[in-house]
């Protein structure tokens, strides 16, 4: 009878590709990760939809913030109306000053709103960016054990040499 052929398939627990893989921690720690990893593994994908959130967030307060520029430019250009027809009309003038005076303060009113809306999206963009960065770096630490995430379910990767 002929001799099997034998391969060595090299590390044979998720342990020991894992420190093949570049993991540090004990045995014990190993476990521990395994034992919370669904956890972990949601609460990535929390960060993500959460970024995900704040991104939707920003692009809105941008939106705000665009809008609310273009109804001060509205609010200047009548302002800037009223300026003149008080001008043309001695009469008139008293009112339209009146008129103008209200304008400017909805002008600076609807600048102020932009500028908070331009702070928002901006808070907003930075939390988005810090979330990302977390969740990439979940993913990174994953990789490096032998999981992996594929379309949201957590995957052990191994290879055969």
């Amino acid at each position: 009878m002929a001799d099997p052929i034998r391969v060595d398939k090299g590390p044979i627990t998720a342990y020991a590709m894992a420190v093949a893989g570049g993991y540090q921690g004990t045995y014990e720690q190993f476990c521990e990760d395994q034992a919370h990893f669904a956890e972990n593994a949601s609460a990535v994908a929390s960060a993500v939809e959460e970024a995900e959130g704040y991104r939707d967030e920003a692009q809105t307060s941008k939106e705000a913030a665009a809008a609310s520029a273009t109804a001060a430019a509205g609010s200047a250009t009548a302002a800037s109306g009223s300026k003149e027809a008080a001008a043309s009309s001695a009469t008139a003038a008293a009112g339209s000053a009146t008129a103008a005076s209200g304008s400017k303060d909805a002008a600076a009113a609807s600048a102020t709103a932009a500028a908070e809306s331009a702070a928002s999206a901006s808070g907003s963009k930075d939390a988005a960016a810090a979330s990302a960065e977390q969740a990439e770096a979940a993913v990174t630490a994953f990789t490096k054990t032998g999981l992996s995430v594929v379309d949201g379910k957590l995957c052990i990767t191994y290879s055969e040499e």
